[in-house]
């Protein structure tokens, strides 16, 4: 309760500066037939990142902030001449990034869960080569810090080089991994309803924030 409270004021001084101040574009990763990474009770990424997507939409409609989806179904967005799976799975990378260069403005925060072959657990931004997109993801990770177990935020860090969204996006944009999907622990807090708003609400306030620091 204490945490909503306290959230939910800061993000209302900083809602002026976010409505005259761009779109933020929620980018819920893959999407079928592209599951993603996997946990070992089953859960998929594609569920889990479009939930968070859904969950940080819900927030900021509410609070009048203008957002995007890049996706709102369990369907990827790939066009309708890709037959293969490898054609799908870059046409729906194409098609994210024509909907980013489609927005005024926009920021972009793609939304994805890790995944490794031993326990390692952790959430973490990475950004793309711009300083603002840098900026955005020591925002991001300091909201982060603030509300969740220390232990479980690893450090921003540049996206490699072959990523394609953040190489090829001119906006301010990250790519949050919001944990180890293939960590037992991890996987049933991402699976949870409740853990999930609040992983929506801090991504917001570090974007308000992030909004309001970039128009001052």
């Amino acid at each position: 309760m204490v945490f909503r409270i306290v959230s939910f004021s800061i993000l209302i001084s900083s809602l002026f500066s976010v409505l005259c101040f761009g779109t933020v574009i929620f980018d819920a990763g893959h999407g079928s037939p592209d599951g993603g990474a996997s946990g070992n009770y089953g859960s998929l990424e594609k569920d889990i990142t479009l939930k968070l997507a859904l969950s940080a939409q819900e927030i900021a409609v509410f609070l009048g902030i203008p957002t995007r989806l890049t996706r709102d179904s369990d369907e990827s967005i790939y066009s309708q001449d890709a037959q293969t799976i490898r054609q799908k799975k870059v046409s729906d990378l194409r098609n994210r990034l024509l909907i980013a260069e489609a927005t005024s403005q926009p920021v972009f925060v793609s939304i994805h869960t890790n995944a490794a072959a031993d326990r390692i657990s952790g959430l973490q931004v990475f950004y793309a080569p711009s300083e603002s997109s840098d900026q955005l993801s020591l925002v991001m990770t300091e909201w982060f810090s603030r509300y969740l177990p220390k232990q479980r935020i690893r450090q921003p860090a540049k996206a490699p080089d072959h990523v394609y969204l953040t190489k090829h996006l001119r906006c301010p944009a990250i790519i949050v991994e919001y944990g180890f999907i293939t960590n037992p622990q991890e996987e049933i807090l991402l699976s949870d309803p409740t853990y999930q708003f609040r992983l929506a609400f801090l991504s917001l306030c570090g974007i308000c924030q992030y909004m309001n620091e970039k128009g001052a």
